[in-house]
């Protein structure tokens, strides 16, 4: 980690998953390949300044005891999500979606929000200063639109008007802080509620 100095490292304990998947959640070897990635995590930390480094730590599913997943159940669909290190707020915070982390770690690298990502960045949690979220804010907001600005035209079921987009960038522009971090959700909203009807109408065309 030293010598390379990444800006963004992805680690991926599959251990865990194998052995539920073969033994059951709390199997000796389910519950040893969940030690092992404990006893991995503890050495990677000790390995980071966290004060330099922010840290996400989660999973992309649960498994129902015996092992398995790919069903309803609350502890397959809802995982822990753990942040932690430079620009995180400590604390306790509402539910997130797995889509919401793309978004939320391109924020922290200061790089463009992925073209295709769904999620919203999570801004209550990041400890980030009021000038930053509001450019990041209408970043991310210009990237929904330009998303759904390309759904829209397959769907060809109408256009989408991004009055809201138009007034955060001006109050950017501005320096009107606040209003462009106000804004720029508000035209996330409006813009995934009109591509949501457009779906709609052209199911109804298709019928």
């Amino acid at each position: 980690l030293k010598e390379k100095n990444p800006n963004l490292l992805l680690v991926h304990f599959t251990a865990p998953d194998n052995a539920y998947h073969g033994y059951g959640v709390f199997s000796p070897q389910g519950q040893r390949a969940a030690q092992d990635v404990d006893a991995r995590l503890g050495r990677l930390l000790q390995a980071v300044d966290l004060n330099k480094t922010t840290i996400f730590f989660t999973a992309d599913h649960g498994h129902i005891d015996r092992g398995g997943h790919g069903g309803p159940e609350e502890i397959v669909l809802n995982v822990p999500f753990v942040a932690g290190g430079k620009a995180i707020k400590p604390g306790k915070y509402d539910g997130a979606m797995q889509a919401d982390i793309a978004p939320t770690a391109a924020v922290l690298l200061g790089t463009s929000i992925p073209m295709d990502s769904q999620g919203s960045p999570l801004f209550d949690l990041l400890d980030i200063t009021a000038r930053v979220k509001a450019q990041r804010s209408v970043d991310w907001a210009q990237q929904i639109a330009g998303r759904y600005d390309k759904i829209a035209d397959v769907i060809g079921a109408g256009t989408i008007d991004h009055r809201k987009l138009a007034e955060a960038q001006a109050a950017l522009t501005v320096g009107n802080l606040d209003a462009a971090s106000a804004a720029a959700p508000a035209e996330v909203d409006a813009t995934r509620a009109r591509v949501s009807a457009l779906r709609e109408s052209r199911w109804q065309q298709e019928r």
